[in-house]
């Protein structure tokens, strides 16, 4: 078999088209800042919701696991909590996740109407969102919080970590 010039062409002209395709489907599809926000604040509201009781070992766990969404030196500014106001590292704040789920029967965190504000140069970001939190406490009292918040964010390498949140306002019925 004689191979020819016309089919070298041929052969370079489809590789060089589906490199091409594969690098814009690649970055058609990559994820944007806002998306990777979008999903720390899922993977936030997941992380704190506790639908059974269970036990200490994985309420660490969990609770470490959170914790690992912040940064090294997060705070927080919520009216009548002065001992959440922080700067907080990764153990103190995972202490506190801990404390605050154990506290619990049933809880569930909803984060909605995100609007985040992406500094792309300095690697910040701002987001406002309103969030609920609803549960059963351990002593049978259902609760239901309503809270308007601002959240900042910073890029990291490994992703978007929460650095702050504070109450802009408390929303009621």
């Amino acid at each position: 078999m004689v191979i020819r010039a016309k089919h070298i062409v041929w052969c370079t002209v489809v590789i060089v088209l589906l490199a091409a395709g594969g690098i814009g489907l690649w970055l058609y599809l990559r994820p944007t800042d806002e998306n990777l926000i979008r999903n720390q604040f899922s993977r936030l509201a997941a992380l704190a919701s506790k639908n059974t009781k269970e036990g200490a070992l994985p309420a660490a766990a969990r609770a470490k696991e959170m914790a690992s969404l912040f940064s090294g030196r997060s705070t927080f500014a919520v009216d009548g909590l002065d001992w959440m106001a922080g700067p907080f590292n990764h153990e103190a704040l995972s202490g506190n996740i801990f404390r605050s789920r154990a506290m619990f029967d049933k809880l569930t965190l909803s984060l909605d109407d995100l609007e985040p504000e992406i500094d792309a140069p300095n690697r910040k970001a701002k987001v406002n969102l309103s969030a609920v939190l609803s549960g059963t406490l351990k002593d049978g009292k259902n609760i239901r919080e309503v809270r308007e918040l601002e959240c900042n964010m910073l890029k990291t390498d490994d992703g978007w970590v929460f650095d702050s949140f504070k109450v802009r306002q408390i929303i009621r019925k």
